[in-house]
């Protein structure tokens, strides 16, 4: 069955939710498994997992706009990304439009403001032991580069067609989850599926976020001694902890905890306006249209 329908997705806006879906939709054959090959090398290799069954067959990867080969499980390496942005992404797209001509394709983006608080979040449950403003100074203008809208999706309309190219908000995902299921839908021609998706990658709450870093900091200094294998054993037990912590009672610990404090507010906002580059185009999609002053610098 050719593959018409691809979600290139970016990180931290909604691919999990997105593969959530796809797996329980009973109309889908989609499997997890399929980019093996891309997520270890970089190159577009499918991996088909046996004979798939369904009506439609629905591929969906974050690491198709941000491959993460090459990435560091601590610290900044976290960012640090071995290849030249554009070229990598430009050549994707290429690999896809030549075996899969008539792909229908999903871009999924999210505002600047909202995103650099969660990617923070993830560093921290990585044990990121760095403050925002270090993690901002540091890392800022690379997560920009790699969040590059305007490239990704002219690229992928240059390639395939505008009419085959749709744009949607992570903000309608989080205030209209059937609304964006049901645009999902027609789009990519599937049966309407009434899908109640569970809570799923939550934010460590900024009440706890000090205390977490000091917890990782003082985690890093006891294993440091050990031999390295038994650093990464720890490590992945550790970050295993953590992460079960942020997605069980973590969020309900104190009310409120999701504000972010004046101080991260005005170093999420002079990062983007130093580093962010706003697509006009992105005024063109009419989803994304109710948004667009999220995206504004």
């Amino acid at each position: 069955m050719a593959i018409t329908r691809i979600h290139v997705g970016f990180p931290k806006a909604g691919s999990t939710f997105l593969q959530q879906y796809l797996k329980a939709h009973p109309n889908v054959a989609y499997s997890f498994d399929e980019l093996n090959n891309y997520r270890n090398t970089g190159m577009f290799d499918l991996d088909l997992k046996g004979e798939l069954d369904g009506n439609a067959h629905v591929i969906s990867e974050e690491q198709l706009s941000i491959w993460a080969g090459g990435r560091s499980r601590e610290g900044l390496e976290l960012y640090n990304m071995g290849y030249e942005i554009r070229a990598h992404k430009y050549r994707v797209a290429s690999e896809i439009s030549e075996r899969f001509s008539d792909a229908r394709i999903l871009i999924v983006v999210r505002s600047p403001y909202s995103l650099l608080g969660s990617i923070y979040s993830q560093y921290l449950t990585a044990a990121g032991s760095f403050g925002l403003k270090r993690i901002l100074d540091d890392a800022g203008e690379l997560i920009f580069k790699l969040y590059d809208y305007e490239f990704v999706i002219t690229t992928y309309q240059k390639l395939f067609g505008s009419e085959n190219v749709l744009v949607l908000p992570f903000e309608l995902l989080m205030d209209d989850h059937q609304k964006f299921l049901k645009t999902v839908e027609q789009f990519f021609e599937l049966s309407r599926f009434e899908f109640q998706p569970e809570a799923i990658n939550r934010s460590i709450p900024k009440n706890v976020q000090v205390l977490v870093r000091m917890v990782s900091f003082f985690f890093r200094m006891l294993i440091k001694p050990l031999p390295i294998e038994n650093q990464r054993k720890l490590y992945d037990a550790y970050t295993a902890r953590l992460n079960t912590a942020k997605e069980t009672w973590l969020p309900t610990l104190l009310k409120g905890s999701s504000k972010l404090s004046n101080n991260d507010l005005e170093l999420i906002n002079n990062s983007v306006k130093s580093h962010y580059s706003f697509y006009e185009g992105l005024g063109l999609h009419p989803h994304v249209l109710p948004y667009i002053n999220q995206y504004r610098p």
